[in-house]
């Protein structure tokens, strides 16, 4: 009865095994670099979490995928991925170029001024990305008389690959602050003296510091998250900003 059983299973796992070889099929090609030459150890994907393979030593790759599948991915360390579709006739060939390492970007800001006044804030950031890298923002307050500016330099940081950066920079700005005023004076009509007060909204300048993070989801997009804070050490504003904008 157990060799029955055990029959019956193998069976089953077999011709499940045969259908499921029958429902893939196979492709097949080379990895290499801009020059042609082969890239050993390239990793080339199904999309959708499909199977991965490693290339052999001489670029090649060999892999069964379901006909359905609409791209294949290849990467290899410091080049830039390369995705096509199956081509089940033929093998196929990924010619993967090398990574910009320095990329230039530049974006547009938007955001509020902070604490004392609440106003639209409208700016531009740019500069070059990298493992290390540098920028500069400048950007104003909207439809506030004396027009508020801020504008600051910095380094860049790359936290993972060249895909997420943080950036910490320093500089000049306005700073709205609400002066007060108090004293005595004589009051006639009364015939004697009072103590008066009052504050008005009043715009000043000190030093700006600067930090924030750019994600870089593409190629040629980016999106900034930012946080400006201006101080005479008396009076203090902030900006909170996001924006968006080109990858060179």
């Amino acid at each position: 009865m157990k060799r029955i059983i055990y029959f019956v299973l193998f069976a089953i796992i077999a011709v499940g095994s045969v259908e499921a070889q029958s429902v893939y099929r196979n492709v097949k090609g080379y990895v290499v670099d801009k020059n042609g030459s082969p890239l050993p150890g390239a990793e080339v994907n199904a999309a959708g979490g499909g199977e991965s393979v490693i290339t052999d030593a001489d670029g090649s790759f060999n892999m069964n995928v379901h006909p359905l599948l609409k791209k294949l991915t290849a990467s290899y360390s410091g080049l830039k991925s390369k995705t096509l579709k199956p081509d089940f006739n033929s093998d196929m060939i990924f010619t993967l170029n090398p990574q910009n390492q320095h990329p230039f970007f530049i974006n547009v800001n938007i955001g509020f001024w902070g604490f004392v006044d609440n106003g639209p804030f409208v700016g531009f950031m740019g500069g070059q990305l990298g493992k290390w890298g540098y920028y500069a923002k400048w950007g104003f307050e909207v439809g506030y008389a004396s027009t508020p500016m801020i504008g600051t330099v910095g380094v860049i940081k790359s936290i993972h690959k060249l895909s997420s950066f943080l950036f910490l920079g320093i500089g000049y700005g306005n700073i709205h602050g609400m002066e007060k005023y108090s004293g005595y004076y004589y009051n006639e009509y009364y015939d004697r003296e009072e103590y008066y007060e009052y504050s008005h909204l009043e715009t000043k300048s000190g030093m700006a510091v600067d930090l924030g993070y750019i994600l870089r989801p593409s190629e040629h997009f980016n999106l900034s998250f930012g946080y400006t804070l201006t101080t005479d050490f008396t009076d203090s504003n902030h900006i909170i900003q996001v924006g968006a904008g080109y990858v060179f």
